[in-house]
């Protein structure tokens, strides 16, 4: 018989129904895992409109990465090792004053001011400790305030890594219903969105086991000065604008070979890593792969992403290291280190 075809409509009736019967039970897990991964995202990160904020989306703010003073936790062990450092030093100088005492000696005693001048000393050496405790503490705050931003990007992209495979297995799933029934012609035609989403999916995962956020080389960074230098050209004690718009210096520049993607708004583009991440307009993060009609930070203001293209062909990013701020411009996008 010609085309192919099913020699009996019996048994094309029933694999059509066994087929819908297991593409509808395949997309009904998809649909309650999307659901599921969005209720989690909701609650950690807020639901994405205008002023929503979740558990973890302070700790996703660039600006918490610069600390300039101590937070009300430090704050309250600073205050406790302070006193404890006052009560130490009165007590040394009440022994001094009894020692003294004690052997008839009074503060204007010979030598000329020896007593004074030790009791000068032990309050220098509790300001001397003072400042090493509050340098302490200081260094502690940041490195829990980096770790805490790390930790919460690495959530976000694993909790949207999650979800687009989650997407793409009942898709899969689906297309080997087809196949099971009819044969490799089910699997003749992927579908467009099925390659974004396994795409997506790959560099979700990328970067929650620590993908490099990274320009591709030809992409145009905004130095101290106001200048413009290509990111290839960038090394070790350069000086770029810092998130914060101070001078940041680059502490060290890594190449590497990156899956990458086109970014574009109605006024610019950029060619990043997968993994890539820019400043939101209203606060938090958003990675390259999946930032289609995000509101980005740029130069001049907020823009709206209008494409991202996958590239076929890897390219060579570089992962910029910074002393202090953690975040550049980057063809006019504000990125994260």
């Amino acid at each position: 018989m010609g085309g192919g075809g099913q020699t009996n409509s019996g048994q094309a009736s029933t694999a059509a129904a066994q087929q819908t019967a297991a593409n509808n039970q395949d997309m009904a897990i998809s649909a309650q895992n999307a659901a599921l991964q969005q209720r989690m995202t909701n609650t950690l990160f807020g639901s994405g409109a205008p002023g929503s904020t979740g558990t973890l989306t302070g700790m996703m703010n660039p600006a918490n990465l610069t600390q300039s003073s101590l937070n009300p936790a430090y704050t309250a062990q600073f205050n406790q090792g302070k006193d404890q450092l006052a009560q130490s030093t009165a007590q040394q100088k009440g022994s001094l004053a009894q020692s003294f005492a004690n052997s008839g000696a009074g503060g204007n005693s010979t030598p000329s001011g020896f007593q004074a001048d030790q009791m000068r000393q032990l309050g220098s050496g509790q300001a001397d400790a003072q400042g090493s405790l509050y340098s302490g503490l200081m260094g502690q705050q940041n490195t829990a305030a980096l770790n805490n931003f790390w930790n919460a990007n690495n959530i976000a992209s694993g909790n949207a890594a999650t979800g687009a495979s989650t997407s793409t297995a009942a898709a899969g799933n689906s297309g080997s219903s087809s196949a099971g029934i009819y044969g490799t012609a089910g699997q003749q035609t992927p579908s467009t969105l099925n390659s974004v989403l396994g795409a997506a999916g790959t560099a979700g995962s990328g970067a929650a086991m620590g993908a490099q956020m990274c320009p591709a080389d030809g992409c145009m960074i905004l130095m101290a000065n106001g200048a413009l230098k290509k990111v290839e050209l960038i090394v070790a004690g350069d000086l770029l604008l810092g998130m914060d718009l101070l001078d940041d210096e680059v502490i060290d520049i890594q190449p590497t070979l990156q899956s990458v993607c086109l970014v574009s708004t109605a006024e610019r583009q950029t060619t990043v890593s997968n993994s890539h991440t820019f400043e939101r307009h209203d606060g938090g993060y958003a990675f390259a792969w999946k930032s289609e009609g995000e509101m980005l930070s740029l130069v001049g203001g907020g823009q709206r992403v209008v494409g991202v293209i996958p590239l076929m062909e890897k390219k060579m990013c570089r992962h910029i290291m910074l002393k202090r701020s953690h975040g550049y411009c980057c063809d006019g996008f504000w990125s994260l280190e």
